[in-house]
């Protein structure tokens, strides 16, 4: 299997703007904390996987509601935790590959472990040009390979993740945890 990890396109924020729109109308009587774009997609100048990553950061409370409010027309499925605490992923109705543009939509409680992973990673890459760089370097050379599943491509990215997140002040403990989340999902559901 092939990874497409492409050169920046800055079209990608303004598909996250659109797409932002359209899940704060859905969200119109949710009081959500917000919605942030994540993901390599979210970095001016860094190569990614086309997918738009999204985190709906909420308090636990409103859970539910989110999640309903995001899944009343029909346009989406909630697919669970995926084994990820306090993160629960939602997925277009007509399959995540056959929706343009591609996009993986996360319903976050605010200040889980997840929701810090993903915020850290974006904004280190953001202020760190060289950090970004290595990560770019990284992530072009494990996407000119071929891979058996995603899933080996993205636990390939490991040590790199783990030396920003060590950057950004993530503890030995919040580390394996993010990784022994990470290699257990059945497929994957991010692109950092």
């Amino acid at each position: 299997m092939h990874v497409e990890v492409r050169e920046y396109d800055p079209i990608w924020p303004e598909q996250f703007q659109i797409l932002k729109s359209e899940l704060q109308s859905a969200l119109q009587n949710i009081p959500y904390i917000s919605i942030e774009h994540v993901g390599s997609t979210s970095v001016p100048n860094l190569c990614a996987k086309a997918v738009i990553d999204i985190d709906i950061i909420i308090a636990p409370e409103h859970l539910d509601a989110t999640i309903h409010a995001i899944t009343a027309d029909g346009k989406y499925v909630c697919v669970g935790d995926q084994g990820i605490l306090d993160r629960w992923a939602i997925r277009p109705t007509a399959g995540r590959f056959n929706v343009s543009p591609r996009r993986n939509i996360y319903v976050c409680i605010e200040g889980c472990l997840a929701v810090r992973n993903h915020l850290a990673v974006r904004d280190l890459c953001r202020c760190d040009a060289e950090v970004r760089e290595r990560y770019a370097e990284v992530k072009r050379e494990l996407g000119a390979r071929d891979w058996p599943a995603v899933l080996d491509y993205v636990k390939a990215k490991t040590e790199v993740l783990e030396s920003m997140l060590t950057k950004a002040g993530f503890s030995e403990g919040e580390l394996e945890q993010i990784a022994d989340a990470q290699h257990a999902k059945p497929y994957v559901l991010v692109e950092v």
